[in-house]
């Protein structure tokens, strides 16, 4: 799998304006441009100090010329410190009562209380204008701009702050609401509008749908997103909550190795890996630049690529993530087993650094297949953002520790056990030893190829996957002396690509492979070499 991020569009160009409604006011939705700033060559941009990391940023703010009214605006949603002493705060635009749609300011402050990175996006600050709509009429607009033709009966049932809530009856599937915000227009204004939440029960659309106080729908989503794959409610974390929350989108021609990522409305970047194969810090730093950070949250890094086997720079990378305040993952789908074994100790630096991480160990942990798991350093934030809430399941304890509020598929068999009873049964020694004798095996192999002639060892293993070439082979001989040895039951040794190069690739999972029988597969490849 090549490395990759995850990058949500801004929320302007996830949804669509209404070029109609827009030419009926000189004054549109203004949908505001961030301005990112961090340090020349590393750089601070204030110098150290002991104030807390909002008064940082604030000051920053100030310096940078900012009013004292847009100052006063602020509110802040969220002061987080990551594992290297950063500090990452958030701060909502709050005018008249009402949250600024669509604006915000973010910083990273290091721990010797130095400012290294910030994101402004507040707008100018004025008394909104008045609205000429109430919550209901917002309402009726949205679902006459979404479901033409629709006569739902609404009837307010609660208020909430700003938000007011209404029974839609049995075509939604949740309460319809519509909370009251400042919208900041073109004309540098702020008018009083209404973000209009739906949810439909049969089609199971979940729409946003931003309705401006004189009527005009200023911007609605492009098709809704279900509601079901909305991985949306980390309390904890409210930047990453609002992130994460827009399902995935991804166009079908993806390669196969990022078919995870094809949901709607995200973005995959692929981070250009070094000559290993791997996502070093300096690479994806860079990348970042390029592409910008608005609206990117999480970061996938790869312990153990599955074709060669290639560990990121965990260790840099995580600090990449903390410094931005990303979410880092780790797909060690393969790889994962290797954390039993002392000797990989180097390679994994980092690991433990991860939000999250991915492992089947039906792969190399000797489990059958289709066992896996995904590991959260903070499971609660897992079960905020995946459990799922309907009448059906009223009778589900929230209080009890349930597989089905972690992924989100609510049905699974007992993919897991078979793993448990075997760890219980053999003890984790057993495991250290197995994976053990599998890394050596990779060590004796990667010796033998680089050591006779004739053979090319592409890569220096990092787990135990091996690519190598034999000099001189065409494709068709690669094809040719794979199929014949596993028709004669010698074995499965299939043909890859390194670099647009045809190669072999061997991947050892099973402790039970011997020196010998590396040597026989090694001296039949020989023996056909020179035999043709």
């Amino acid at each position: 799998m090549r490395p990759q991020f995850l990058k949500l569009p801004a929320l302007a160009a996830a949804l669509f304006c209404s070029a109609a409604a827009l030419a009926q006011s000189a004054a549109g939705l203004d949908h505001g441009s961030a301005r990112v700033e961090r340090g020349a060559s590393g750089r601070p941009l204030s110098a150290a100090s002991n104030a807390a990391p909002d008064a940082i940023v604030t000051n920053h703010l100030r310096a940078r010329g900012h009013s004292g009214a847009a100052l006063a605006s602020l509110d802040a949603r969220q002061s987080r410190r990551g594992a290297n002493g950063a500090t990452h705060v958030r701060f909502e635009q709050k005018v008249a009562g009402l949250t600024v749609y669509g604006a915000y300011v973010k910083g990273t402050v290091n721990a010797r209380g130095e400012l290294v990175h910030v994101v402004d996006n507040l707008a100018p600050v004025s008394a909104p204008r008045a609205a000429q709509i109430d919550a209901a009429g917002a309402l009726r607009i949205a679902l006459a701009q979404l479901h033409p033709g629709r006569n739902a009966e609404l009837r307010v049932a609660s208020t909430r702050g700003n938000t007011t809530l209404f029974d839609g009856g049995a075509f939604f599937h949740g309460q319809p609401e519509a909370t009251a915000v400042a919208i900041p227009m073109s004309d540098g204004s702020l008018a009083r509008g209404w973000l209009v939440e739906t949810w439909t029960r049969r089609d199971n659309l979940l729409h946003h749908t931003l309705v401006g106080g004189d009527g005009r729908v200023l911007e609605v989503p492009a098709g809704g997103r279900g509601r079901v794959d909305v991985v949306a409610v980390f309390d904890a974390e409210p930047e990453k909550r609002r992130l994460a929350a827009e399902r995935l989108d991804l166009p079908a021609d993806l390669p196969d190795d990022i078919a995870v990522c094809r949901h709607p409305d995200v973005d995959v970047v692929l981070v250009p890996p070094d000559e290993a194969g791997r996502m070093t810090g300096p690479a994806l730093r860079a990348c970042i630049d390029e592409h910008g950070d608005d609206g990117l949250f999480a970061v996938v890094a790869n312990f153990g690529t599955t074709n060669a086997g290639s560990v990121d720079e965990l260790d840099a990378v995580a600090d990449v993530c903390h410094e931005r305040g990303l979410w880092m993952h780790i797909d060690a789908a393969y790889g994962g087993a290797a954390l039993c074994a002392p000797s990989t100790a180097a390679v994994r630096e980092g690991f433990e650094r991860a939000d999250s991480f991915g492992i089947d160990p039906h792969k190399w942990l000797f489990a059958p297949y289709d066992c896996a798991a995904l590991v959260y350093r903070e499971p609660m934030l897992a079960a905020a953002a995946h459990a799922q809430h309907g009448a059906y399941l009223d009778t589900v304890s929230r209080e009890e520790w349930n597989p089905s509020d972690f992924a989100f598929h609510l049905s699974r068999r007992g993919r897991g056990l078979p793993l448990w009873f075997s760890v219980a049964t053999h003890g984790t020694d057993a495991y250290t030893a197995a994976v053990e004798t599998t890394l050596e095996a990779t060590r004796w192999l990667a010796d033998q190829l680089s050591a006779r002639d004739g053979f090319t060892l592409l890569l220096e293993p990092q787990l135990t996957v091996v690519l190598f070439q034999l000099d001189g082979w065409d494709d068709a001989q690669y094809f040719e002396w794979s199929r014949s040895r596993a028709r004669a039951g010698l074995a499965l040794v299939l043909p890859t690509t390194w670099r647009d190069e045809r190669c072999f690739r061997i991947c050892i999972v099973n402790p039970l492979t011997t020196e010998e029988m590396l040597a026989e597969i090694l001296d039949d490849m020989a023996d056909y070499k020179n035999a043709g």
